[in-house]
């Protein structure tokens, strides 16, 4: 059983609007947050804390897996570990598929 419905299992009803809302006002706010949410990069220092950190607001926010935490409107993505990078954009240049990078294409 998940943790949401064992909390709701616990809570006596008359309460239980209180505590729907306050999930519901909790998700929201993950959701604010992992707009500009960004995943940890491995080595940096204090991954292991800010690895848990993104991983909590994620969850909060409802993006399970592997879901992009930021609107992309018009594009899609590969996501690969980041040691994996250059050899990614490497199979796909040479499949003749454009990589994008962060600097805005002209036009």
């Amino acid at each position: 059983m998940d943790p949401v419905s064992l909390l709701l299992l616990v809570v006596p009803p008359a309460y239980l609007l209180w505590v729907a809302l306050g999930l519901l006002a909790l998700s929201g706010l993950c959701n604010l947050i992992a707009v500009g949410l960004l995943p940890p990069k491995p080595g940096t220092p204090r991954y292991g804390l800010k690895k848990a950190w993104y991983v909590a607001i994620n969850y909060g926010a409802a993006n399970f897996g592997k879901a992009a935490n930021r609107i992309q409107c018009g594009r899609t993505g590969l996501m690969v570990p980041y040691e994996d990078k250059n050899s990614a954009k490497d199979i796909l240049t040479n499949a003749g598929v454009d990589v994008l990078t962060r600097k805005k294409p002209d036009a």
